[in-house]
């Protein structure tokens, strides 16, 4: 690393988060990827083990080594608790990569905190975050979006890669190299982001450059496409700008754009004239556009192009309503933390009352036998004095437990 600081003046650490990210860390060390270090963080210790990261660290203080269940609480709190052990495991770092995956317990109550915990040592973050296929469930999917909006509150930019939009790229593949694949597709985001730094260049672009599109920006996008024979530039640089999984972050409008073009022996600058044009088209009449060049003769006759964006017009990556499955019930929801959630209640057509008051404080709702909305949201029961008039059955969550919500004792409940 020290050969690597005095080249490029940057250094760069890789922490992949839960399980998607220790696997996309693990991807990123088999292709050979250099110039950076690569820390796995998990509360699965045995899926820890199985990284081939520098530095392991296992949130295990509350989780003992076993895994959230799919509770980002739980992965929260882990992380919170081990905080001076991440403080050490990213310090002296200039730009933190995390790639990682939302909608489970690690990857989405995990990667906030370290996010915030680099910001506040002035740290560059960006994340790159997979999202759940829509046969993971309603509920999965919601904790995932709830997880993303904490999460870009905490990071200078960040990536969403749809698993579903991932899945047009591998059609009719065994599922052993669909997955494969998949890593591979964020294992080429996270590079493209770190190969701009780390490898030099003829027209060479440094960290500044990168921090300066980089930098509080919110929602990018980072695309790399590979062209060869007669048009090669031309197919590059749109493989990349045509990425199946841009549908969504189109690179249009952008207020600043960094190129990053790598040729074999034969490339010439009529390609790079071609690529920086077409990238050009996509920028506002005042944007900012930076060009770098370099050589790899592993590229043989083809041409490689990375494009990060910035300053698109803003994009709402969080849908107002999830579609659902045919019979697929909505989970009850409540304020407080953004991305707990519980399973679906059965919906019934009886009588309901609801409290806002309850409500509000976010401890959600509850539900007697008789009283269940249509909506499937639980319903408080009668109330007289402090408690409950009428025996009902509960159902209680760790999330509900983390704002102080306890089942009581026989079939009534109370509030500790």
């Amino acid at each position: 690393m020290d050969t690597v600081e005095a080249s490029v003046g940057a250094r760069i650490k890789v922490v992949g988060v839960g399980s998607g990210g220790v696997n996309a860390v693990n991807t990123m060390i088999a292709r050979g990827i250099s110039g950076v270090e690569y820390v796995a963080v998990n509360t699965d210790l045995q899926h820890l083990n199985q990284s081939s990261a520098d530095v392991k660290l296992a949130l295990t203080g509350s989780t003992r080594g076993q895994g959230t269940g799919g509770d980002p609480v739980k992965g929260r709190d882990a992380a919170l608790q081990q905080r001076q052990e991440i403080v050490d495991a990213i310090k002296g770092a200039h730009m933190l990569v995390i790639p990682t995956g939302l909608g489970g317990g690690t990857g989405t109550g995990a990667s906030p905190v370290i996010a915030e915990i680099a910001r506040e040592m002035d740290i560059l973050t960006v994340a790159v975050a997979t999202m759940p296929f829509q046969w993971d469930g309603y509920v999965k999917r919601m904790r995932a979006y709830n997880g993303l909006r904490e999460l870009k509150e905490k990071v200078d930019a960040f990536v969403t890669i749809p698993n579903d939009k991932m899945m047009k790229m591998s059609p009719g593949r065994p599922s052993r190299e669909a997955l494969q694949a998949f890593d591979g597709i964020l294992c080429d985001a996270v590079a493209g982001v770190v190969e701009l730094v780390t490898r030099p260049g003829y027209i060479n672009r440094d960290f500044q450059d990168v921090r300066a599109v980089l930098h509080r920006c919110g929602q990018c996008v980072i695309a790399t496409g590979v062209g060869e024979g007669g048009d090669r530039a031309y197919n590059a640089v749109m493989a990349a700008l045509n990425n199946p999984l841009l549908e969504d972050t189109p690179v249009e409008e952008a207020q600043n754009i960094l190129v990053n073009i790598v040729q074999g022996p034969s490339g010439t600058m009529d390609e790079v004239g071609v690529v920086m044009n077409l990238v050009n088209e996509r920028l506002t009449m005042n944007g900012n556009i930076s060009g770098g060049m370099a050589d790899d003769d592993s590229l043989g006759e083809k041409i490689k192009v990375t494009i990060i964006a910035s300053g698109m017009p803003e994009i709402d990556e969080v849908p107002p309503q999830l579609p659902r499955f045919k019979n697929e019930e909505s989970p009850l929801t409540r304020s407080g933390s953004a991305f707990l959630e519980t399973a679906p209640v059965q919906s019934t057509s009886v009588r309901t009352r609801s409290f806002p008051a309850i409500d509000a404080i976010g401890i959600g709702s509850r539900t007697t036998q008789e009283e269940v909305n249509s909506e499937g949201r639980m319903m408080l029961g009668s109330v007289g004095g402090s408690e409950f008039e009428r025996p009902s059955v509960t159902r209680v969550d760790s999330g509900l437990k983390a704002f102080g919500y306890y089942p009581g004792n026989g079939n009534k409940t109370d509030l500790r």
